[in-house]
């Protein structure tokens, strides 16, 4: 199952239609100036008290360390959401779940543009 879910992952979620999208988002630009100005204070100090080749390649090293943390985080909210998701759905084909089905639809409607 774990296989299926990571190919999963890495045919959907790991698109570049997906990183393009996400660079629009406003919290994905605060954060991203937040790094960038971290990182230049960063490489500053290292090139003072090095060279500018070690600060740029420990600078690399920090960043590929980064994605790869991130990529492992990405990946195991995906498979929790997408197994929640698989799990609710199974849920509401129950009809004694009419009250939680109710639940689910209000917090969507709540929380999205979706309508049902």
């Amino acid at each position: 199952m774990d296989k299926i879910i990571k190919d999963i992952f890495e045919t959907y979620i790991n698109l570049d239609i997906y990183q393009e999208r996400i660079h629009d988002n406003p919290d994905y630009v605060q954060a991203n100036e937040n790094v960038g100005v971290a990182e230049d204070n960063i490489l500053l100090k290292l090139e003072k008290k090095y060279s500018k080749e070690i600060a740029e390649r420990n600078s690399n090293q920090l960043f590929d360390a980064y994605m790869e943390l991130s990529n492992v985080y990405r990946y195991h909210d995906f498979s929790f959401g997408f197994m929640t998701g698989i799990i609710l759905g199974m849920q509401m084909k129950n009809p004694e779940n009419n009250e939680f089905i109710q639940y689910c639809k209000e917090k969507l409607i709540s929380n999205t543009d979706i309508e049902f």
